[in-house]
């Protein structure tokens, strides 16, 4: 899943975060987090958090013969530059 979270407005740029929850096997959520980070954006995810999922709880799930299966949350988050406005634009204009 994937759950926004407010924007960190900056001086230069904004944050952009978000919530994600991913469930599945140590090597396909690795191959995940790879994809991420292998993305044209620069997307950076920050508090990882993994969990065993009990064998009991294990359903239909795609994962290697022998491999646990884990629960995992963290954020990712991205960044924007400030993009001038019209007017702040004319204002540098004027200014030189």
């Amino acid at each position: 899943s994937v759950e926004p979270m407010p924007v960190l407005v900056g001086e230069q740029f904004d944050t952009y975060r978000y919530k994600v929850s991913v469930k599945g096997g140590y090597h396909n959520i690795a191959g995940f987090l790879a994809n991420v980070g292998s993305l044209n954006r620069i997307v950076a995810p920050v508090a990882l958090e993994l969990k065993h999922v009990p064998a009991a709880e294990k359903k239909k799930a795609r994962t290697r013969d022998g491999e646990s299966m884990l629960d995992t949350d963290f954020q990712i988050q991205t960044y924007i530059a400030h993009v001038p406005t019209p007017a702040e634009l004319q204002t540098v204009e004027e200014k030189n």
